[in-house]
C-alpha cells in the first residue's frame, strides 16, 4: 500500500497531473462539447460568408450604373435596402478610389476606405465569426467602376451555439464536481510551490518586473517557474519597447517631424495654458507670428532638401532666442510661432519686452546660413500681439499675429509690427529713442552740468555730476526719459563712462583753479556699470590718466547692486576704498538694503532721497524717516547729505537733526561748467578760509 501511495503522490508532477486528469473524465466531456461548438460555429461560419458573397453580388450588380453617375441618393437607397437582413452590420458602396458613396452609416459617407484590395477580384475581407466582411468589385461591362461591400454579424450562430454550450454545462458540471475531490486532495502538494509562482505573479500586476521565480528541482513545475522568468525578461523587454513606441506616437501627434518643434496642435494646447496663466495672475504674454521671407523663391531655386535644411536650421536659432517658459512652434511651410509668458504688468513694457525678443530673432535669423555648402540668407517678417488672460481666443490671438505679420512684411519685410498701434507707437518711440542715444555717444552729445552741496554754513563743499543731453533737433532732453531706454538696452554702461571719465577731466582743471580746488565732485554709477568686472580698473586708469586727488572723487552707488551679489559689491568697494575714492550710497531708503549688510559695507556718506525730503514738513511718515536716517549715519560715522532741500524751512529742520550738508533747489538749480564756476564766485568765502569736506573751515 505504501508502495501505491508512493507511486500515486510522488515522482515528476506531469505524472500527478495525468492521474488527476485521467479521474476528471469531465474534461474530455468539455472537449467534446467545444468540438461541437467549433464544427457549428464553422458551418455557420461558411454560410455567412457564402450569404455575405451573395448579398454583396447583387448590391454590386444592382449599383454598377448609379456609381458610374455618381448618384449618391440612389446608391444610398440600395445601401438601405440591405438592413432588411437583421445580421447586417454595415454595407457601404465606394468609387473605384475607395471614397465611400453610401453607407449604413451616415457619418461614414466620403470618408477614405484603405483596404480594399489593388485588383477587381472579390474578397473577404474578413472571416472573424463576430463579423463577416466581403467586398465586390462593381463592374460595368469590362470597366472596374467601385466596390460594393458587406459586414454580416453572428447572432444567429452565437444563438445556436449558445443551445449546445447550455446542454454542455450540464454535463461538465457533473464530471468536474466527480473529479474536484480527487484534485482537493492533490492541490495540497501541487499548490504550495504555485503560490510562490502566484506571489511573483501578483508583484508583476502591481508593475513589479524586477522580481523572479526560485527555480529548483527537476518536475514540470520548475520548468513553469523557468517559463515564467523567461516571460518576464520578454516582459520587461516588450514595455521598454512600448514605452518608446508610445513616446514616439506622442512626438508624432505633437511635434512637427522635420524641426522637432511642436506642431499647431500643441502650439493651441500651450497657448491655452498661457491664457489660463495670465488669467491667474496680472502678467502679460505675447505672440510672434514669424514668416521667412521669399523662403519658396528660395525653396523651389535650391530644392526642398535644401529648404528643409534651412528650416531645421532657423527652428534651432528660434530656440536660442527664448527662455525655458517660452515656446516655440512650427505652423507649416516657413511659418513659426512663439509664446511669450511672464511679460511685465504694464501693457508699454510687455511690449518693449516682446519687440526685445522679436529684434533677437531678427538678429538670429539674419546671420548667414551654410546649408550644405550654399551660403544663404533669410529674413523674417514678425507679427506681435500682447495678450492677458481671456479677453481674445486663441484663433482671434494667431489671426491678429498674422496680420501683424502682413503689416510687417507690406512695411519692406525684415522688420516688426505690433497689432495694437498705440503698442506700434510705444515700441517705435523707444526704439528711436535708443538710435538717437547710439548717435549721441558717438556723436558726444552729452555735457555735465553740476549741483551744488553745501555745508551747514553755505559753503560749497562739492557738486554732483549731472548728465544732459542736448539732441540737434529736439533741444535738451530730459534723463527721465532717456535714461530709463540707456538702462533697459545697456546703453547705459557706455553713458556711464563717458560721464565718469568727463567727471575725472573736469578735476584735473578745477585742482588748478582756486575757487574749484578745494571741491568734491559726486558720480553717479549704475548699477550696470559697477557689476562690469573691469569698473575699479577702469577708475584708476582714470586717476593715474588725469592726475586727479582721490579723495576729490566720490562715486555715488544705488540700493540695487546690493541685490544681486552682496560680497562681490563689498569687495569692489573695499578695492575703491583703498584708492582713496570716497563711496556714497544715493537714495538711501528707496531699496531694499538691510541694515546687516549697511553696516559691512565701505562707506562714507548716506544721501537722503529728495522724496523724504520734499514734504517732511507735512507728512509724518517723511520725518520719522529723514529723523531715522540721520540717526543711523551718525550712528554709524557716516556723513549724510540731503538731496532736494527747496525751502529755508526743510534746512533749517535738517540742521537741527545734525544733517549738515544738502543740495537742492534752495541753493541752485543744476548748472552748466561756466555757470557753475559764477555760481561758486558769488558764494566764494573770505580768501583767508576754505571748506572742508564736513563742512568745518580749514
Amino acid at each position: 500500500m505504501r508502495a501505491i501511495y508512493h507511486w500515486l503522490f510522488s515522482g515528476p508532477l506531469r505524472r500527478q497531473l495525468i492521474l488527476a486528469v485521467a479521474t476528471v473524465h469531465a474534461v474530455m466531456m468539455a472537449l467534446l462539447v467545444w468540438d461541437l461548438v467549433s464544427r457549428q460555429q464553422s458551418v455557420v461560419l461558411t454560410q455567412q460568408i457564402e450569404k455575405a458573397r451573395a448579398v454583396t453580388n447583387s448590391m454590386a450588380v444592382s449599383s454598377a450604373g448609379w456609381v458610374l453617375a455618381r448618384d449618391v441618393v440612389g446608391l444610398q437607397e440600395i445601401v438601405d435596402a440591405q438592413q432588411r437582413f437583421p445580421e447586417l452590420g454595415f454595407a457601404m458602396i465606394c468609387d473605384v478610389h475607395g471614397k465611400v458613396l453610401a453607407h449604413t452609416d451616415p457619418t461614414r459617407i466620403h470618408q477614405d476606405v484603405t483596404d480594399l484590395p489593388t485588383t477587381p477580384v472579390e474578397t473577404t475581407l474578413s472571416k472573424n465569426p463576430a463579423l463577416v466582411d466581403v467586398a465586390v468589385p462593381v463592374m460595368l461591362g469590362q470597366k472596374h467602376v467601385g466596390w460594393a461591400r458587406i459586414g454580416l454579424g453572428h447572432d444567429r450562430m452565437a444563438a445556436e451555439i449558445d443551445a449546445i454550450t447550455r446542454d454542455g454545462i450540464i454535463y461538465i458540471f457533473g464530471a468536474v464536481l466527480a473529479g474536484s475531490l480527487l484534485a482537493a486532495l492533490m492541490a495540497g502538494r501541487i499548490t504550495r510551490r504555485l503560490y510562490r509562482v502566484k506571489d511573483v505573479a501578483d508583484l508583476v500586476r502591481a508593475g513589479n518586473y524586477d522580481q523572479r521565480v526560485e527555480v529548483g528541482g527537476d518536475d514540470e513545475l520548475t520548468a513553469v517557474g523557468a517559463g515564467l522568468n523567461t516571460m518576464l525578461d520578454e516582459l520587461q523587454r516588450h514595455t521598454a519597447e512600448l514605452k518608446a513606441s508610445n513616446e514616439e506616437i506622442r512626438t508624432l501627434a505633437f511635434y512637427d517631424p522635420l524641426t522637432q518643434l511642436p506642431n499647431r496642435r500643441l502650439l493651441h494646447d500651450r497657448l491655452q495654458r498661457s491664457r489660463n496663466s495670465r488669467s491667474a495672475s496680472s502678467h502679460h504674454g505675447a505672440l510672434l507670428f514669424i514668416d521667412l521671407d521669399n523662403f519658396k523663391n528660395l525653396n523651389d531655386t535650391l530644392g526642398h532638401d535644401i529648404g528643409d535644411l534651412l528650416l531645421q536650421e532657423c527652428a534651432r536659432r528660434l530656440q536660442l532666442c527664448i527662455r525655458e517658459a517660452d515656446t516655440v512652434a512650427r505652423l507649416g511651410g516657413d511659418e513659426f510661432v512663439i509664446i511669450l509668458n511672464e511679460l511685465a504688468e504694464q501693457p508699454d513694457e510687455a511690449a518693449m519686452q516682446a519687440e526685445a525678443v522679436g529684434n533677437k530673432v531678427i538678429d538670429e535669423l539674419n546671420r548667414i546660413y551654410d546649408v550644405a555648402g550654399h551660403e544663404l540668407r533669410s529674413s523674417p517678417s514678425i507679427g506681435v500681439v500682447v495678450f492677458r488672460g481671456h479677453e481674445l481666443e486663441s484663433d482671434e490671438l494667431l489671426k491678429r499675429a498674422d496680420m501683424a505679420m502682413y503689416q510687417s512684411k507690406a512695411a519692406g519685410r525684415n522688420t516688426l509690427r505690433f497689432f495694437d498701434p498705440a503698442m506700434q507707437a510705444t515700441v517705435n518711440a523707444r526704439s528711436e529713442m535708443e538710435s538717437a542715444l547710439l548717435v549721441a555717444i558717438q556723436t558726444n552729445e552729452f555735457e555735465l552740468f553740476y549741483q551744488p552741496q553745501v555745508d551747514g554754513n553755505d559753503h560749497a563743499i562739492g557738486a554732483e555730476a549731472l548728465i544732459r543731453w542736448r539732441h540737434p533737433q529736439r533741444g535738451m532732453v530730459s534723463p527721465a526719459e532717456f535714461i530709463p531706454v540707456a538702462e533697459e538696452s545697456g546703453l547705459i554702461v557706455p553713458i556711464g563712462h563717458w560721464v565718469l571719465r568727463e567727471a575725472c577731466q573736469r578735476l584735473a582743471i578745477w585742482a588748478n583753479q582756486p575757487e574749484t580746488a578745494h571741491l568734491v565732485l559726486a558720480v553717479n554709477v549704475s548699477a550696470r556699470q559697477f557689476r562690469m568686472p573691469t569698473i575699479v580698473q577702469e577708475v584708476k586708469d582714470l586717476m593715474a590718466y588725469t592726475g586727479i586727488d582721490p579723495s576729490r572723487l566720490k562715486l555715488e552707488l544705488t540700493e540695487g547692486l546690493l541685490l544681486d551679489n552682496i560680497d562681490d559689491a563689498i569687495d569692489k568697494m573695499t578695492q575703491l576704498r583703498a584708492l582713496g575714492v570716497s563711496l556714497a550710497l544715493d537714495d538711501f531708503g528707496t531699496g531694499y538694503s538691510s541694515l546687516n549688510y549697511l553696516k559691512k559695507l565701505p562707506l562714507d556718506q548716506l544721501k537722503i532721497d529728495q522724496s523724504f525730503v520734499r514734504d517732511l514738513l507735512d507728512n509724518s511718515e517723511d520725518e520719522t524717516i529723514c529723523r531715522a536716517i540721520i540717526a543711523l549715519g551718525n550712528s554709524l560715522g557716516l556723513a549724510v547729505i540731503a538731496e532736494g532741500v527747496e525751502t529755508e524751512a526743510q534746512r533749517q529742520f535738517l540742521l537741527k537733526q545734525h544733517c549738515l550738508l544738502a543740495q537742492g533747489y534752495l541753493y541752485s538749480r543744476p548748472l552748466p561748467e561756466n555757470d557753475f564756476r559764477d555760481w561758486l564766485i558769488r558764494r566764494q568765502p573770505q580768501a583767508s578760509e576754505k571748506v572742508g569736506y564736513g563742512g568745518t573751515a580749514v
